[in-house]
């Protein structure tokens, strides 16, 4: 299997379905448990307590995405609607929790958070978190962008830049959105 925790806004510079991009951070499980690569390196074993961490290791849990936070490499885990984070050394070694088990409901500002982080859609709804800012989560399905505030229900979002309208489906090498671009 491939996880892979590109930014939303990095998309359009790489082809999801094959090779990795260049400055991407992948999460991969083999049948010796879960690796991660970084910048498309030799993938490193997920190691914790000195062992391989595998998808039988923790019953229940799944690594479900990585990403690099304040240049430290996490790894986020599901079980349920509970999520934790590991931190991990460029080795893949288990340093620290960075996010303490926290149950997190489905469609919640901490839920988009955690999809905008990891740049998943993690209940596999079609919806993505691209940003949250205060009680503003700004989404993003196939076909368009929509709103969320304070956790309710997403909503359609139109907007322009440069003058020129802007959807999901928009060619994303002429018009991106992303983290320099500021939802008011």
């Amino acid at each position: 299997f491939f996880f892979s925790s590109r930014r939303r806004h990095t998309r359009s510079l790489c082809d999801w379905s094959s090779d990795l991009c260049s400055s991407d951070l992948a999460l991969l499980q083999s049948s010796s448990g879960y690796l991660i690569s970084v910048n498309g390196s030799t993938p490193a074993a997920l190691i914790r307590d000195g062992k391989p961490v595998s998808a039988s290791t923790y019953p229940g849990w799944a690594a479900i995405g990585a990403t690099v936070i304040n240049g430290v490499t996490n790894i986020l885990w599901r079980n349920g609607n509970t999520y934790l984070a590991w931190a991990v050394n460029a080795q893949g070694v288990y340093v620290t929790d960075s996010l303490t088990p926290k149950v997190i409901a489905d469609n919640s500002l901490d839920f988009f958070r955690l999809e905008a982080q990891y740049g998943l859609d993690i209940n596999n709804n079609g919806i993505s978190a691209i940003s949250v800012y205060g009680g503003v989560a700004l989404l993003q399905s196939a076909t368009s962008y929509l709103i969320s505030v304070n956790g309710g229900a997403p909503v359609p979002f139109f907007f322009n830049i440069n003058g020129q309208p802007v959807s999901a489906s928009t060619d994303r090498k002429s018009t991106r959105l992303n983290s320099s671009h500021t939802v008011i």
